[in-house]
């Protein structure tokens, strides 16, 4: 039930996109990508792991997390582009399926579990917290505009890159509990402490999406040349 409330966000979303309601839409995909932070925490502590529960949560996630961002994002801004602005909303839909496809996480003897690839989740958050900075002008930019803003070239930028990090081989830790518990907390500590919290909601949480890229990428250095080191030391051990 908890994972399906997330395809019943993500869908919700892609119709609110198409009614032009673009911050509803965003703020159904950014509670949506909240929400499945926590479903698989809660199918262990219930003891409810199953592989038709795992495989339910693919499918929703490329939904949630492909097709409603490629949606709200086509609607908002890329129609007006033509051809070009139907490949931008591809991509991202694109993006999410190759990433599926190669993939979602493997054991690992050092940590729970690693992801093959950024999680769309992350790419897909990022995006909404961008419908709701532009939508909103929560940056207070006098005459913010969608198609020329340096806000926007500086969030699409980081998006782009984002879609190629979840077709890549960079591996990233899956979210722990006490990670996401730590996020939520101070999230909500600055909105409460700010008294702007929808200004402080945004920023806070692309900040976190920003860390856990970077972090990944940096920890990802630090495994191949792990890798590399213990190669190394097994040629040696083996040479004649």
């Amino acid at each position: 039930m908890f994972t399906l409330t997330v395809l019943m966000l993500g869908s919700s979303a892609i119709l609110l996109a198409f009614e032009e309601e673009y911050v509803l839409s965003a703020q159904f995909i950014i509670l949506a990508a909240i929400l499945d932070g926590f479903d698989g925490t809660l199918a262990r502590l219930l003891r409810a792991e199953t592989k038709f529960g795992e495989r339910l949560d693919t499918y929703i996630d490329c939904i949630s997390f492909g097709v409603a961002p490629a949606a709200l994002t086509y609607q908002l801004m890329w129609k007006d582009y033509g051809l070009w602005g139907k490949v931008a909303a591809l991509v991202i839909i694109l993006s999410g399926v190759i990433r599926f496809s190669r993939g979602c996480s493997a054991p690992s003897k050092r940590y729970h579990h690693l992801f093959r690839g950024l999680p769309i989740p992350v790419s897909a958050t990022w995006i909404g917290i961008f419908v709701l900075i532009v939508e909103k002008d929560l940056l207070d930019i006098p005459g913010l505009a969608i198609d020329r803003s340096a806000v926007t070239v500086f969030f699409w930028a980081f998006a782009f890159a984002f879609l190629l990090l979840q077709v890549s081989n960079v591996r990233y830790l899956k979210p722990s509990r006490r990670q996401l518990t730590i996020a939520l907390s101070v999230t909500f500590a600055a909105m409460l402490v700010t008294g702007q919290p929808r200004q402080a909601f945004c920023l806070t949480t692309a900040v976190s999406v920003l860390v856990y890229v970077i972090g990944g990428l940096l920890r990802h250095k630090e495994l191949a040349a792990g890798e590399s080191s213990a190669e190394d030391e097994e040629e040696l051990t083996v040479a004649p």
